[in-house]
């Protein structure tokens, strides 16, 4: 659910914007306000507001980038991802559209309003970005769980095939989600203390005639709390008034750091209903409940027997979230693929490597729809390869698009990043796990002969090579079924080969070799390990 939050500039501008009022219980966001003003303004041209949840952190325009509130040094987080790119990126997306548009003698503000959302168990949840052209919203867009939702100019049928909002659906895919995901964590590890405080609220129950209707106005009225998120809700006889019966709602901030919220709802002069204002909050123990007897008879407070199990503890990790990215359709003729069904399934597979020098590698991007690869590209030594299943005169823009940001951002991102987790987690994937291997007999019903499957199970890290031999001689691949490389529940891998036999005539041995073995390892069928 949103409310419209309020806050105040100076002594006469009044900023308002659409923010969650309740959320899951120890989650966080960070926002970001972005404002371009072109033309004479007492303003910068160029400006954005950091906020973690309802917390200014940071300001910053095209002079000066401060801290606020801060209690601790905060430079680190310059150098935090790939930020600076991305404002650059921002505001010559801005400044390009400012001289498109055709506003003779008018002052162009636009804005951008993103923010990205951790939940309670460090899960990363949605982004949403939006566009707004003199305070009117023309553009937004949504993702959560691999998945994007836009709305727009466009039709939904033309999405899929126009290029640029393909583009951007991935740019904020691959960058600026992982780099909102990173920059709260971080600021979380730092505000931490400020923005998990909790401070009760205080409730009334206020009547008051209303010489309009010649009846009276029950306001329900929370504040001094925080954090904001909080439920205020009104009961006539304990029943849920409906939310059309309600006016107001609005959150609003106090000079203190607190919020306050009113509910109010109009009566008529002979009603005789007990009313109740009740609120939930993460500050309190158990749901706070106020009564209104009747019009005319002041209000007492109770508190109910219902007990709110707060959910707080956020775990603080530092592995960077996964970085994946898709396009639907580049133009109407990039796929050969179709399909009777509704359901299409559009894949891309994305991956770096670092040499055994620390010297970064290439990079290998493969595209699939309805499960064949229809774009691949390679990337090493500031040379792209692409390839493709279909003409590419017509995608040119976004191949030279490609290119320059792999060049001059995306290769550097994805090999820090790479960097970054070896040296955080270079104790899990340099374990060596060896594998556990068996050879079996089993009677094949269908072909009434036998099925000899070589097993290694439980071996770490992936790379194994699994070899069947009859008679000392390897068996040749095309006689060979399986050898797909399979994951275990604890993180370890596994590996079968098959091989169809009439009768056990000749001498099978399954061998594996390892990282972790100092020496082959060989079962032979019907003995034991050697």
């Amino acid at each position: 659910m949103w409310q419209k939050f309020c806050f105040y500039w100076r002594s006469a501008s009044q900023k308002c914007y659409r923010l969650p009022i309740a959320a899951p219980k120890g989650s966080h966001s960070l926002w970001v306000l972005v404002t371009y003003v072109k033309r004479n303004s007492q303003f910068p041209e160029f400006s954005a507001t950091l906020m973690l949840d309802d917390m200014i952190v940071r300001y910053c325009d095209l002079k000066i980038c401060v801290s606020r509130g801060n209690t601790t040094n905060e430079d680190d987080l310059n150098d935090l991802g790939d930020i600076d790119s991305i404002g650059r990126v921002v505001y010559m997306y801005l400044e390009k559209r400012s001289r498109s548009e055709n506003h003779t003698g008018r002052k162009l503000i636009y804005q951008i309003l993103g923010l990205c959302e951790l939940l309670e168990n460090d899960k990363p949840g949605r982004l949403i970005n939006k566009n707004a052209f003199s305070g009117s919203t023309t553009e937004e867009l949504q993702y959560f769980n691999g998945k994007f939702t836009y709305k727009g100019a466009l039709k939904h049928t033309e999405q899929e095939t126009d290029l640029a909002l393909q583009v951007h659906f991935w740019y904020n895919e691959v960058v600026v989600y992982p780099n909102c995901i990173n920059t709260l964590r971080a600021l979380l590890k730092k505000r931490g203390a400020q923005v998990k405080r909790k401070v009760k609220p205080r409730l009334r129950l206020i009547q008051k005639a209303n010489s309009d209707s010649g009846g009276f106005r029950v306001s329900c009225l929370a504040t001094g709390f925080y954090p904001r998120h909080i439920n205020l809700t009104l009961f006539r006889d304990g029943q849920l008034i409906a939310d059309q019966e309600i006016t107001g709602g609005d959150l609003l901030p106090n000079a203190d750091g607190t919020y306050q919220m009113r509910r109010n709802l109009e009566i008529n002069r002979a009603d005789n209903h007990k009313y109740t204002c009740s609120v939930t909050h993460l500050s309190l123990d158990n749901k706070l409940d106020i009564e209104l007897e009747f019009p005319g008879e002041t209000y007492k407070q109770v508190i109910s027997s219902v007990l709110v199990v707060l959910a707080l503890g956020l775990v603080l990790m530092t592995a960077v979230a996964i970085i994946k990215w898709r396009r639907r359709h580049l133009a109407s003729s990039t796929s050969d693929y179709s399909s009777a069904s509704n359901v299409e399934v559009h894949q891309t597979l994305i991956h770096c490597e670092l040499l055994d020098s620390m010297q970064s590698g290439q990079i290998t991007v493969k595209g699939a729809t309805g499960g064949s690869t229809v774009v691949e590209l390679h990337f090493f030594n500031k040379e792209t390869i692409f390839s493709a299943s279909f003409h590419t005169v017509k995608v040119k823009p976004f191949l030279k698009f490609l290119q320059d940001h792999y060049e001059q951002m995306y290769y550097s991102l994805f090999m820090n990043t790479l960097k970054s987790n070896l040296k955080m987690r270079r104790n899990q994937v340099n374990r060596k796990v060896k594998p556990r291997l068996r050879i079996i007999q089993k009677a094949n019903a269908d072909s009434g002969g036998l099925r000899v499957s070589c097993l290694a199970t439980g071996f770490y890290p992936r790379h194994i090579n699994l070899t069947l031999f009859r008679d000392g001689q390897p068996v040749a691949d095309h006689e060979i079924t399986g050898g797909d490389l399979l994951p275990n529940d604890d993180g370890t891998y596994q590996m079968r080969k098959s091989l169809e036999i009439s009768a056990v005539k000749h001498k099978y041995t399954c061998s594996a070799t390892h990282l972790s073995l100092d020496n082959k390892l060989d079962v032979t069928l019907g003995k034991e390990f050697t």
